[in-house]
């Protein structure tokens, strides 16, 4: 799940809107993130190459499981967010997201060495 919220971490940071922000309101970050969210997961190699789920199902999957998720982020977010406390919470909401799609689409898991024993993190 790391994996997933660094690439969605990655995904905000690049987005012209946040270069010039010292503090980013919360709702530009939710913002962001619901828009980042489905493709981001949907296109990542991990979840294309240990799912089988169609990138149309998972988009829409992800689309319907993320606004949980946002929700109780949003409510314990600052109004405000140092760049700093993006990761955070990119990673909140990337745990919270990807759990959620792992327990949908379990049964549809590819077990192999690779999406059983991913590499770690370094």
């Amino acid at each position: 799940m790391k994996k997933i919220a660094l690439v969605l971490f990655i995904a905000i940071l690049s987005a012209p809107a946040l270069a010039w922000c010292d503090d980013i309101p919360r709702d530009v970050m939710v913002d962001m993130m619901r828009a980042a969210l489905p493709k981001t997961l949907c296109e990542h190699p991990v979840y294309k190459k240990c799912f089988k789920v169609s990138t149309k199902d998972c988009l829409q999957t992800v689309g319907e499981i993320e606004e949980p998720c946002l929700s109780e982020a949003s409510e314990k977010m600052p109004k405000k967010l140092k760049e700093s406390a993006l990761e955070e919470w990119g990673q909140k909401i990337g745990y919270c997201v990807g759990t959620a799609f792992v327990q949908k689409y379990g049964d549809r898991r590819v077990h192999s060495k690779s999406c059983d024993h991913p590499p770690s993190e370094k």
